[in-house]
């Protein structure tokens, strides 16, 4: 993210008046306090402020004076607040383009204020395009502007360098097949002139009829069958090809971190490994057979056109420099905007799709149809709309550039036959020559209609490389290692932040003992699931360390670590397949006797004895055709299944009833001995039976002991445990019998 824009000579004068020499940060301010668009800056440095605009300092002020910087969004715009005196004061007005930016401007402030260090750990990337510096479409990573076909195919080559045989086979018997279709046109000369209309001069030849007759027969045959043989080949290069594409996609969306894969949306990472690679599939099986087919028909009856008669092979290809240019001009001005938009759109429209099908329980339950109904009409309606203003245009260039190309044909015909009214040149020659136009005219008109398709290709080739180039925020070090984690953890002076501006945790100083409960409590947004996703390393800290058995957590190995760290969320995901396959899910390979033992920890096996299939029970989408507490307890058996030292509880409880939370708090004493255990509880009630409890505030650690320690304390812990309670005893008053 830039914080340091440079200033004019005029406003950089102005401003070093105010903040003096050294100006730390710079960032636009382009809204007027009126809403006006402006252009002007809030600069910073030598613990002053100041906003200058035109060459002139239009206010300013002392960093100290004031506190609680923070940015206020409104509708299309935002402000940065400050508290002067116990009032409210408007700093600068931005456009919502720089609320990000400012979101780091408050940040930075409210530590100067308070004379803290600043920590802005990691800038967050601007949404432009590296080269061009333009802003990129939100939720894309494609610059339509700077896509480089070139470079596009080099790597779509350097993918496709596994498949080399099958695609210099296809290519041997594309240029055999090409051949062939070249002496068609020799065969009709000899024909004509050999029987049907021989040349003053010469006889009828009945042995050369039939010889041409019989190599037109053998060429349309035998360049049949290699045209079969061609597709054939070229479909099951190009279907190997993006299948490695879909792999390699597929593999890197696996190793990427989550902070990446919540960023993204479902639908699009689905089109990447799905449509995208098929339409690259495509592309690969056209260019390695129509496509080089017909470039190869182009020049050879080019060549052949030249060496029959120069004048006329001129009026043939006159045409083609003006159809290229006419579709070179059309695709840079106005197609790839129109492709690029489309499959935006097509991406929003199968997020939008993924997000409804996944909660149709939901939409049901309100009764929301309509309204679902209505909202992909809408993207349904935008995507057609933009499919409709590319086919627009194909509409009125299609028959523009046949006109053109036809032009050369209808020249040839009518100075070919005053050729052979004045003897230079003979039937045959003619209809040969004739022939080989068509042959040029063919490819041209198909070649005429290629950027359409490349287009698609190259949008899909782009949006798979950019997936495929994603680098991991959360990476093993050079030096990692295994290690067989016993479960002491320790906390030492951890920040972090999903965004540096905004921090989750701070200071967090804490020791868990191996084989220690420790609950985790505290208001929503405290940062406890913030917590257990850096003990899991899901994101990297952003100052401080986290060690286990005393070592750094970043030079544990992922795979490793996260394999011995067993995790039971509150929206229980299961897989399709058998309640068997589900639990083995953290154990592949688990034995059937260590897959029993795992679901009667959990408490599991009663009920699955019971079901038709017992653990061959095949489950439907996430598990539906089971309970919540049925699908819990399977999740708590999948944690133990592989004897994790650490275990994780977020909420494991939270959305059950009382006789089934008893039930899976059984579950839960057994799985939680012996083990280092961090959980969650939305009832803090279950909570009671932790050896220590670590109350959050605000991201820091405001009270730690037991819950009888804590009660005494009669601190945070207490207020939340009296809230609960008082919402208990409200719920049983309300219950009439």
């Amino acid at each position: 993210m830039n914080l340091n824009f440079t200033l004019s000579e005029q406003d950089l004068a102005a401003v070093r008046q105010v903040v003096g020499a050294e100006i730390a940060y710079c960032v636009p301010a382009d809204l007027s306090m009126e809403g006006r668009r402006v252009e002007g800056y809030l600069a910073i440095g030598g613990g002053r402020w100041a906003y200058v605009q035109d060459g002139q300092v239009r206010d300013e002020g002392n960093i100290a004076d004031a506190s609680d910087y923070k940015l206020v969004p409104f509708v299309g715009n935002a402000v940065l607040e400050a508290t002067e005196n116990e009032t409210k004061r408007i700093v600068v007005r931005v456009t919502m383009q720089h609320a990000a930016r400012y979101g780091y401007i408050a940040q930075i402030l409210n530590d100067m204020a308070a004379t803290r260090p600043i920590r802005i750990y990691h800038d967050e990337a601007d949404p432009v395009c590296a080269a061009c510096g333009r802003s990129l479409v939100p939720g894309t990573r494609v610059c339509p502007r700077c896509m480089s076909r070139t470079a596009a195919f080099k790597r779509l080559l350097l993918v496709s360098r596994r498949h080399w045989r099958g695609l210099m086979l296809g290519l041997g018997v594309l240029i055999v097949a090409s051949g062939l279709a070249m002496a068609g046109p020799y065969f009709q000369k000899l024909l004509v002139n050999a029987a049907l209309l021989p040349p003053a001069g010469q006889e009828a030849n009945v042995r050369v009829f039939f010889l041409a007759l019989a190599g037109m027969l053998f060429s349309l045959a035998f360049g049949e069958l290699l045209g079969i043989a061609k597709n054939r080949i070229m479909a099951s290069v190009s279907a190997g090809i993006a299948a490695d594409l879909r792999k390699t996609v597929f593999d890197r969306i696996q190793n990427m971190s989550l902070g990446f894969l919540t960023s993204q949306r479902a639908g699009d990472l689905m089109n990447r490994v799905t449509a995208d690679t098929d339409r690259i599939r495509h592309l690969i099986q056209e260019m390695c057979t129509t496509a080089i087919y017909q470039l190869i028909i182009l020049v050879a009856s080019a060549a052949l056109l030249f060496t029959a008669d120069w004048r006329l092979a001129l009026v043939v290809l006159l045409p083609a420099p003006f159809v290229a240019y006419l579709h070179y001009y059309i695709w840079r001005r106005v197609l790839h905007k129109l492709f690029h938009k489309q499959w935006r759109i097509s991406d929003k429209a199968n997020s939008f799709l993924h997000d409804v099908l996944s909660g149709i329980r939901v939409v049901k339950a309100f009764g929301q149809e309509e309204r679902e109904i209505r909202r992909f009409r809408k993207y349904n309606g935008e995507f057609a709309a933009a499919a409709i203003k590319s086919e627009k245009l194909y509409s009125v260039l299609s028959p523009i550039s046949n006109y053109l190309i036809q032009i050369g044909q209808y020249l040839v015909l009518l100075i070919g036959c005053y050729m052979i009214i004045g003897r230079e040149m003979n039937v045959g020659e003619l209809i040969q020559f004739s022939a080989y136009a068509a042959m040029i005219f063919g490819p041209i008109s198909w070649l005429m209609f290629m950027p359409r398709w490349i287009a698609n290709a190259v949008i899909s080739m782009h949006r798979v490389f950019s997936v495929i180039d994603e680098q991991p925020e959360v990476m093993d070090a050079k030096n990692a290692v295994g290690h067989r984690i016993r479960g002491l953890i320790e906390f030492r002076d951890v920040f972090f932040g999903y965004r540096s501006y905004e921090p989750v945790l701070k200071e967090i100083n804490l020791t868990v003992k191996r084989g220690e409960m420790i609950g985790l409590v505290g208001h929503s947004g405290s940062g406890k699931s913030t917590t257990i996703n850096l003990i899991s390393r899901f994101y990297d800290v952003n100052e401080g360390e986290i060690r286990i058995d005393d070592i750094d957590i970043q030079m544990i190995r992922q795979e490793d670590l996260r394999s011995q760290i067993g995790v039971v969320l509150q929206e229980t995901f299961l897989f399709s397949g058998t309640i068997a396959e589900n639990i083995q899910y953290s154990k592949p390979g688990a034995k059937p006797e260590e897959v029993i033992e795992a679901a009667k920890i959990a408490n599991a096996h009663d009920f699955i004895i019971n079901l038709p299939d017992g653990y061959d029970t095949r489950l439907e989408e996430n598990g539906n055709n089971l309970s919540g507490g049925e699908r819990q307890r399977i999740a708590i058996a999948r944690a133990v299944l592989n004897d994790p030292r650490i275990l994780i509880l977020d909420e494991a409880t939270a959305s059950l009833d009382i006789e089934t939370e008893e039930a899976i708090q059984e579950a839960l004493r057994r799985v939680t001995k012996n083990r280092t255990t961090i959980a969650i509880a939305h009832r803090l009630s279950t909570l009671r039976n932790a050896d220590r409890l670590i109350v959050l505030d605000k991201g820091r650690i405001a009270e730690i002991g037991t819950h009888r320690e804590l009660m005494k304390k009669q601190g945070i812990y207490y207020n939340l445990i009296s809230a609960q309670r008082g919402m208990s005893r409200k719920n049983d008053s309300s219950v009439v019998v």
